[in-house]
């Protein structure tokens, strides 16, 4: 039997990837941004939780601090009050923010949580169907050595599947030819011993 006619069929392909300018000015895109909730759900979450902190300790040290450096002659409740006022235009700037940075994380753990669910999925598939195409993460993603070390395996596993192939044939071509089978083979060495 041809080998060639054994070996797998491409069923997915992926778009060459783009030069690094190209990515900056944003054209070319993912196509899901949120891929693994668990992961960049905790990120979202973690980031969330420090970057609360550190705006709660911050405005609470700003105010403190301008209350008490104060120089007016005004009571220490009316200069928190106007410490506080003061600090409301540079708070609301910092909360707008807040959904950039948000967006930021999400599409930075993109570059490591992508490769990983992708990574997850063919190797389900190899191990589901037996065959799954090569692995390929885009030039940005982390972990780019995962997919020449899966490529490895899924070459190996390709390779013995076409051996298994081939030697189930030899002995399907031996049996139908009328020759003698592996178990009379034995008994006969056995009665000879």
């Amino acid at each position: 039997m041809d080998s060639e006619t054994l070996k797998p069929k491409e069923r997915r392909s992926f778009v060459e990837p783009s030069p690094y300018w190209l990515r900056i000015f944003g054209q070319v895109k993912r196509v899901r941004r949120y891929v693994d909730r668990k992961v960049q759900g905790g990120l979202l979450v973690r980031m969330a939780i420090h970057w609360g902190l550190f705006f709660f300790t911050s405005a609470f040290a700003y105010v403190v601090i301008q209350a008490i450096a104060s120089p007016s002659g005004n009571s220490f409740l009316q200069r928190m009050q106007s410490a506080l006022t003061v600090f409301s235009l540079l708070g609301l700037l910092m909360l707008t923010l807040v959904p950039a940075f948000m967006l930021d994380i999400i599409r930075f753990s993109n570059r490591f949580a992508g490769p990983m669910v992708r990574l997850r999925r063919f190797m389900k598939e190899l191990g589901e169907v037996g065959d799954a195409p090569p692995l390929k993460f885009r030039d940005d993603d982390f972990w780019s050595e995962l997919a020449k070390d899966f490529n490895l395996c899924r070459e190996r596993i390709i390779r013995q599947k076409l051996e298994i192939e081939r030697l189930q044939l030899l002995i399907s071509e031996y049996r139908t030819n009328g020759q003698i089978t592996w178990k009379v083979e034995e008994q006969a060495v056995n009665q000879s011993d």
